[in-house]
């Protein structure tokens, strides 16, 4: 029982540290996304003065 523990903790750890190897990566893809996209005039300039597209938290929670 503990050596499978040990085990199955070592392989979670490998994969943890795989997935954090990679993140700069994958964001680093998105960041080139986004920017593509906002040149291409699909994404507003500021998503948070656009009416609709976000609602902070406290005038979410006073509509309801």
């Amino acid at each position: 029982m503990g050596q499978t523990n040990i085990a199955k903790r070592a392989d979670r750890q490998t994969t943890r540290e795989a997935r954090f190897a990679i993140s700069p990566l994958l964001q680093a893809e998105e960041d080139l996304r986004y920017v593509e996209a906002r040149r291409a005039g699909q994404v507003p300039s500021n998503v948070y003065s656009t009416p609709g597209l976000w609602t902070p938290p406290s005038v979410a929670g006073r509509n309801q």
